[in-house]
């Protein structure tokens, strides 16, 4: 705490043309023991089927296939939608967007399922700190 008050911060990384399993953001989470995570998306290009995005722990490496149970948080299917949302979602039940934090480093994934389907726009990252 700084003078008996909590810190509150707030990372903007902006992401262009990310394609499926592409990491948005991979973001030092360490000094926040809680933490939430918006994405902002601008545009969709080629033909998309399925839009999800997740936050996953960094630790776990998780490079390769996405699944629900490495999830932390995620999104409904954003399938040719733009706009503003939170990764509110906890497996398939709707959860608090922010979440206490156990993890040194998170990252932020797109997984995209259709022809060339790519995504464009922004994470944020809002953390507490003391």
């Amino acid at each position: 705490m700084e003078n008996g008050k909590m810190i509150s911060s707030v990372e903007k990384i902006a992401f262009s043309a990310a394609a499926d399993e592409g990491v948005l953001a991979e973001i030092d989470v360490v000094d926040a023991y809680q933490i939430a995570v918006l994405v902002d998306i601008d545009s969709h290009a080629g033909t998309a089927t399925n839009t999800i995005v997740w936050v996953a722990p960094m630790e776990d490496q998780l490079l390769g296939s996405v699944v629900g149970g490495n999830s932390i948080r995620k999104t409904i299917d954003l399938t040719n939608t733009t706009g503003v949302f939170y990764l509110d979602r906890h497996d398939t039940a709707i959860a608090e967007p922010a979440f206490e934090n156990a993890y040194r480093k998170i990252r932020v994934i797109a997984d995209l399922v259709g022809a060339a389907h790519t995504i464009t726009g922004s994470a944020y990252i809002f953390k507490k700190k003391f």
